[in-house]
C-alpha cells in the first residue's frame, strides 16, 4: 500500500475518529503499528481541520524521527512476544539501507498523500467533508472541543 491510496484505505478508522472528536471525546488514542504511517496521515487530517498550518504538521510528523528508535526499539524487546520484534524476522533481516526508509518519518510521503486527497478532492476540506462526510458544523465542533483561547 502506497501512501497516496492510504488515505482511502482509512476513511471508516476516520470517520470514528472524527465521530469521537466531534463529540468532545478527548484525549483520544489513536494508532497504528509503527505510529508513523497510518497515525501520520490521520493526525495531519486532524490538524488540517484544527487550522495548524502545513509547515507545522510536517514538523511534528518529522519528529518521529527523533522520538522513535525502531530498530533499538525492536533490538531491546527482541524477546517479548510483540510479534515484529522477536527473534529474526523479515523486518530485521532487511538491508539497513531499506529499513531506514521504512523506518523513517520522511515528510515526502506523507505530502504524497496530501498533494494526492488535494488533487482528487479540491483540497483536505473536500476530502474531509465529501469524503470522511464530516460537515463544516461538525468540525466546528471539534475545533470547540479541541482548541481554547
Amino acid at each position: 500500500m502506497s501512501y497516496q491510496s492510504m488515505p482511502y484505505w482509512l476513511i471508516p478508522q476516520l470517520q470514528e475518529i472524527f465521530k469521537c472528536l466531534v463529540r468532545g471525546e478527548a484525549p483520544l488514542l489513536f494508532h497504528c503499528a509503527a505510529g508513523k504511517d497510518r497515525t501520520g496521515i490521520s493526525a495531519a487530517i486532524i490538524l488540517h481541520v484544527l487550522g495548524i498550518p502545513m509547515e507545522t504538521i510536517l514538523e511534528d510528523y518529522e519528529l518521529t524521527n527523533h522520538a522513535v528508535n525502531y530498530s533499538d526499539f525492536m533490538e531491546r524487546n527482541r524477546n517479548s512476544h510483540f510479534g515484529v520484534s522477536s527473534g529474526k524476522t523479515p523486518l530485521t533481516m532487511l538491508d539497513d539501507d531499506i529499513r531506514k526508509v521504512m523506518f523513517s518519518a520522511d515528510p515526502d510521503y506523507l505530502m504524497s498523500a496530501i498533494n494526492k486527497i488535494e488533487y482528487e478532492n479540491g483540497s483536505i476540506d473536500g476530502f474531509v467533508s465529501n469524503v470522511i462526510n464530516v460537515n463544516h458544523s461538525d468540525q466546528k465542533k471539534m475545533r470547540d472541543h479541541l482548541l481554547t483561547d
